[in-house]
């Protein structure tokens, strides 16, 4: 009886509402990760239009799989200031840099990220 008193409510988020540039990305089994975190569904929808814009440039160089990866990765680990300060150096780059694919293992590597992991 008390139970039902003190149980935090929590709202049923849907996957495509809540993450819609991640939606190509993310596998259906991953989706409970993010739909099931609040912290990450705030995170999102405090930064969408520049997570949209990072996902458009990734999109130019990245195929989907990576693009999968980076999303788990580094939306999942990284605070929201670390996560707006990482897309804002990678949309600062030149096409050239981009290109040559090497940011993340840069990133990785500067921030002790590596995990032994990648695609």
């Amino acid at each position: 009886m008390f139970d039902s008193l003190f149980k935090k409510k929590t709202k049923k988020v849907e996957f495509k509402k809540a993450f819609p540039a991640f939606l190509p990305y993310i596998v259906e089994i991953d989706k409970h990760i993010f739909t099931s975190n609040e912290s990450l569904v705030t995170k999102y929808d405090k930064n969408s239009a520049f997570i949209s814009s990072f996902i458009f440039e990734l999109k130019k160089d990245y195929k989907d799989t990576e693009i999968s990866g980076i999303i788990k990765k580094y939306f999942i680990n990284l605070s929201e200031a670390e996560l707006v300060s990482m897309i804002s150096t990678y949309l600062s780059l030149g096409i050239q840099d981009k290109e040559e694919k090497k940011f993340f293992v840069y990133y990785d590597e500067k921030h002790n990220l590596i995990d032994g992991d990648e695609d």
